[in-house]
């Protein structure tokens, strides 16, 4: 799965990762209580969410010109329906308007964009857990692809994808790992070169007013450690956005 560090990927690759996508479902306990299931799983669907999101890129663009977006075609939509179905069941995918207005276009795009995106999080946030419960000291995931896709996202994230995200931070932090031994860990380099650096200067995609206190609960656990030695990357940023969601409720 190292291909997908690539820009795009690759039609073979995306092929090879939907054919183990669909036999997931099907396959025997022998193989899915084996411990590098997981990591296998997710890593099948990062394939498939990048590759996605990698074409909505070519229709969509920049959001400022959705009145010129074009058909998804068959493919990406029903790539879209399988990998929603299995991440977000509780989701419906909006349907491309064949006829519509550039206003309405621009709501495709925009609910597209937040269905998609969700799916990405999600994954980082599965990608935080295995990372922390691994064995053989190999970091899991295509954090080069993830993240950049959420470091300036200004859209919409799921209630329950931002609640999900939290809980696996809060997980991570209560580890310590900044209390690691000298040779970092998967658990380590997560938490000091990645999580961080999901967003830049305002992590306007916490909205949710539980997934805040639970990450500010994180953030304050790493604050008051004896061992803290300063914010990494953009933790502050992301602590005064999370006091600024759970104030915003309060003043309402």
């Amino acid at each position: 799965m190292g291909l997908t560090r690539s820009p795009r990927v690759p039609s073979r690759l995306r092929d090879f990762a939907m054919q183990l996508f669909e036999l997931i479902p099907i396959t025997s306990k022998e193989f899915t209580q084996k411990r590098w299931w997981n990591s296998g799983k997710v890593y099948t669907e990062w394939v498939l969410c990048k590759d996605i999101l990698s074409k909505l890129d070519d229709l969509i663009g920049n959001t400022s010109n959705n009145n010129t977006v074009h058909s998804p075609g068959p493919q990406i939509m029903d790539d879209l329906h399988s990998l929603g179905q299995r991440m977000l069941p509780g989701f419906q995918i909006s349907e491309y308007p064949s006829s519509g207005t550039a206003k309405q276009y621009g709501k495709w795009a925009e609910d597209i964009r937040t269905y998609v995106m969700s799916m990405n999080l999600l994954m980082v946030s599965d990608f935080i857990l295995i990372n922390t419960n691994d064995t053989d000291n190999i970091l899991n995931g295509d954090w080069v692809g993830m993240q950049p896709r959420l470091l300036y996202y200004s859209g919409r994230i799921y209630d329950n994808v931002q609640l999900q995200f939290a809980k696996s931070v809060h997980h991570l932090v209560f580890m310590r790992p900044w209390n690691q031994p000298r040779l970092p860990t998967p658990a380590s380099r997560v938490f000091h070169e990645f999580i961080w650096r999901l967003s830049s200067q305002n992590w306007c995609w916490i909205t949710n007013v539980e997934s805040a206190k639970i990450l500010l609960e994180a953030i304050q656990c790493h604050k008051n450690d004896m061992n803290y030695r300063g914010w990494l990357w953009f933790e502050e940023e992301l602590f005064n956005r999370c006091k600024e969601v759970i104030r915003e409720p309060e003043g309402a």
